[in-house]
């Protein structure tokens, strides 16, 4: 029953400290419908966590159980974080994707291409928000800024990126 839920879960909580583990737990309270246990240890991890990724995959979980306020305070923590490295800019700028920033997004990532014109995930997720917002004149623009007309910047994008999923 429920009760029992509660102390096994609790328990487990108490075992594995680690962060990884914790974010599977939250899914999991939240799953078996134990929401202020979830809550309680959302809190915790938010003051005691500053890894990006976790942070997104915790924002994701939440959102995946409806609790979007909760998963929007996240995002907006993440996208007001000064990023170290591409993949701390691509947390960043998604988060004010998912809050609906998509100009700003879009910003950060060409701000970040130029930072770090290695980082292919920068790309990769610059040209899917310009693609959202119908945009991609911006991506030439940046991408195959030599080019004199479209066909040229493309020939010059499929040869910076070769691979076919792009």
């Amino acid at each position: 029953g429920g009760e029992e839920d509660r102390q096994v879960c609790e328990a487990a909580f108490d075992k594995f400290p680690d962060s990884h583990f914790q974010v599977s737990l939250i899914a999991h309270a939240l799953h078996r419908g134990l929401p202020d246990l979830a809550e309680q240890k959302v809190r915790v991890l938010l003051e005691n966590c500053s890894d990006n990724v976790l942070l997104w995959t915790l924002a994701d979980v939440l959102l995946h159980y409806q609790r979007s306020d909760e998963a929007k305070l996240i995002y907006k923590r993440l996208a007001a974080r000064p990023a170290e490295n591409p993949l701390g800019l691509v947390h960043s700028a998604l988060s004010e994707h998912r809050l609906g920033n998509s100009a700003r997004a879009a910003d950060m990532f060409e701000a970040g291409i130029k930072e770090y014109p290695q980082a292919a995930e920068l790309v990769d997720h610059y040209i899917l928000v310009c693609s959202k917002l119908g945009q991609m004149e911006r991506v030439l623009r940046i991408l195959a800024s030599d080019a004199k007309t479209e066909e040229q910047a493309c020939e010059v994008l499929f040869e910076k990126f070769p691979d076919p999923q792009f």
